[in-house]
């Protein structure tokens, strides 16, 4: 694994896995954490591990968080794509499949447009529900303030279009980002490339459990 830095921040980098040099694709994983500082992209390492076991290139993309307000976290995944796109390790011809957990599934829907699929596992779609409903130990209310213009700059839901193929997981027995916010996104896209794996008995943080049946599920849409 190589660590390049994509800005001059400490936690401005992500990490890379090269597998198969002649795979046809590239996966780009952003882990989540409700915004907070404590939560890194050790989150999503076993996940990590197991697409590269699996044969995949994998990048995991770190980003600043915690004392880092909005929109810093967007602009360095922003960053991070971009320069991985201009590096050595990514060809014009390999597709970019961006996976995000949680706030990584905010941040993936959010930059959807860079890449050629996006699977968002739990994501936070809407922050103002997440913030009226205090989920995540009140956390965007910790992160955001009182600031609803701001968290709706920040909801995927308040984008205009959905231009990749985009998958969404979600349990509905998930108590830290609600499936509610899920089907009120797909319904709203409902005319776009979206499609949705929902299960009955999926925590938050079994999404990104690779022993979890879910990864079965997620290899055969990559693989389509």
């Amino acid at each position: 694994m190589e660590r390049v830095f994509y800005g001059n921040e400490e936690e401005q980098f992500f990490e890379v896995g090269v597998n198969d040099e002649t795979s046809n694709k590239w996966i780009i994983l952003i882990h989540g954490g409700y915004w907070r500082q404590k939560h890194s992209n050790e989150n999503i390492g076993e996940l990590f591990e197991k697409l590269g076991t699996e044969g995949f290139n994998v990048l995991t993309i770190e980003y600043r968080r915690g004392e880092h307000e909005w929109p810093i976290p967007n602009e360095d995944v922003s960053a991070a794509i971009t320069k991985f796109k201009q590096s050595t390790y990514y060809h014009d011809e390999q597709e970019l499949i961006l996976i995000g957990h949680s706030v990584g599934g905010q941040l993936a829907l959010l930059n959807e447009g860079a890449v050629d699929r996006v699977v968002a596992l739990a994501p936070v779609t809407d922050v103002p529900f997440t913030y009226d409903n205090e989920l995540g130990q009140n956390a965007a209310k910790a992160y955001f303030g009182d600031d609803k213009a701001l968290m709706r700059q920040a909801s995927p839901i308040e984008k205009s279009n959905l231009s990749s193929h985009t998958l969404i997981v979600h349990g509905n027995n998930d108590d830290r980002v609600l499936v509610e916010n899920t089907f009120d996104f797909a319904h709203k896209f409902k005319h776009a490339n979206l499609d949705l794996f929902i299960f009955n008995d999926l925590p938050h943080m079994e999404c990104v459990n690779p022993a979890h049946p879910v990864f079965q599920y997620l290899l055969e849409w990559i693989n389509e």
